[in-house]
């Protein structure tokens, strides 16, 4: 097992991962924090390239309908 222990915190207690006996101790909260903002950095990512593939299939749509005249 790592170093790393993992306990569960009532609801309602915020508390950062400290130092206990030489280990860190990640809460409940610490990973669903971490989760979530990875969740959200990914999201921005998506919508990102979505907008960019949408830019790219109007251009060539664009294109195509030049090409057509």
């Amino acid at each position: 097992m790592s170093s790393l222990d993992v306990s569960e915190k009532p609801a309602g207690l915020a508390e950062e991962s400290k130092i206990e006996n030489g280990e860190q101790v990640v809460t409940v909260f610490d990973l669903a924090t971490e989760i979530e903002q990875s969740l959200q950095k990914v999201m921005e990512d998506v919508r990102k390239n979505d907008l960019e593939f949408q830019e790219q299939f109007e251009a060539i749509q664009k294109r195509l309908r030049s090409l057509e005249k």
